[in-house]
């Protein structure tokens, strides 16, 4: 047989470890005096296969695929690798190429790099150069033996970088001469008390100040402003067709309009309930304890505004006539009056027809205080 018409002669040994051995040997034998390379693939008893080369055969293969599994990973590796800006801005529009708060630039990082400084620097950002990323550059340029590395600052409308972190609540140091204040335990850039500010903008003060009307400054306090409500309606009897004669208890629902200050233009409604009536019967006068809630809506913007009502009420049995003189108490509000609170006095008139009586007037005088 001329074994230069074969590139390999591969020889299967089947049997016990003993047997195998001993036949491995003898052709082993034969095929090394043949000159022909080795290759005997064995199997063993429980049917697995083991591969025996020849040692050039076997170095060379394993040399070979991990070189080009080794160079595999580093091609992924380094085309998962960006360009990545660091940036300690609180918000989106102080993380741009055009607005950066202290910002520095990584240069190209993997995945878990940039995903570690998001967690601390959430709107940190990638970037295709470094001049994306104004702040601290760091550059290395190797010539010849010599390496030298060049550290460069830049700043934009974001003002100078800042420090990392401001432990014990304040930014100091030649970083923060154009201001700076501690939000979130990183310094950023800020505005002065006085000074015109835009949404987002942090005010140098923080948190007794802010952005109000445009300028950095405390909040407003609560203002107090005059209330003077008048109007009239009617007065619908639930409980009791003529309140008058009535010894116990009488509920009236109340609705009706109103105008002044600080509602315009609106309406009122609510419920009124008269207790311990006391004196005598028509053609007699008769008073009454009255306590009740009214809201008063605005019809321009549908705020309402929320009162107590407590007073006495006076009525004369012959006539219909009855007056209510009270206190108003603002529990709360809607719209442009949430949180209000005030005080003042309240009066009512009317004339009692039975069941439905006419309420000629109904007044609330006395301030207002809005947050």
């Amino acid at each position: 047989m001329d074994h230069k018409q074969f590139d390999d002669l591969v020889i299967h040994v089947f049997g016990g470890a003993s047997r195998r051995a001993t036949l491995k040997g003898v052709l082993a034998g034969a095929v090394a005096a043949a000159g022909l390379p080795m290759l005997v693939e064995a199997k063993n008893g429980k049917g697995k296969r083991k591969n025996h080369k020849s040692k050039a055969h076997d170095k060379g293969t394993a040399h070979d695929e991990g070189t080009a599994h080794t160079a595999k990973r580093q091609v992924s590796a380094e085309a998962k690798k960006k360009a990545f800006c660091q940036c300690r801005g609180t918000n989106a529009t102080q993380c741009t190429p055009t607005n950066c708060v202290g910002c520095e630039y990584q240069g190209e990082i993997g995945k878990q790099a940039r995903k570690r400084i998001k967690k601390q620097f959430p709107h940190s950002f990638k970037v295709d150069t470094a001049s994306e990323c104004p702040g601290t550059t760091t550059t290395t340029t190797t010539a010849g033996p010599t390496t030298t590395t060049t550290t460069t600052t830049t700043t934009t409308t974001g003002g100078p970088p800042l420090p990392n972190t401001c432990p014990g609540g304040s930014c100091t140091g030649p970083q923060c001469e154009s201001g700076c204040a501690c939000v979130e335990s990183v310094c950023v850039t800020c505005v002065a008390d006085t000074v015109a500010c835009e949404s987002g903008d942090v005010c140098c003060n923080t948190p007794t100040s802010g952005c109000f009307a445009g300028i950095c400054q405390p909040p407003p306090g609560p203002t107090t402003a005059a209330l003077a409500q008048q109007g009239s309606g009617t007065m619908t009897s639930s409980s009791d067709a003529d309140c008058a004669t009535n010894a116990g208890t009488c509920t009236d629902n109340v609705t009706g309009t109103i105008t002044g200050t600080p509602i315009a233009a609106g309406t009122f409604s609510g419920t009124l309930v008269g207790t311990n009536y006391a004196g005598g019967t028509p053609p007699g006068t008769f008073t009454a304890n009255v306590t009740g809630t009214i809201v008063a809506t605005e019809t321009a913007t549908g705020a309402t505004l929320t009162s107590t009502i407590v007073g006495t009420l006076t009525g004369d049995g012959s006539s219909g006539a009855f007056t209510f003189n009270g206190t108003y108490t603002i529990t709360g509000g809607t719209g442009r009056f949430t949180g209000a609170s005030g005080t003042g006095t309240s009066t009512g008139a009317g004339t009692d027809t039975g069941q439905s009586s006419t309420l000629t007037s109904f007044t609330m005088t006395g301030t207002i205080v809005l947050p």
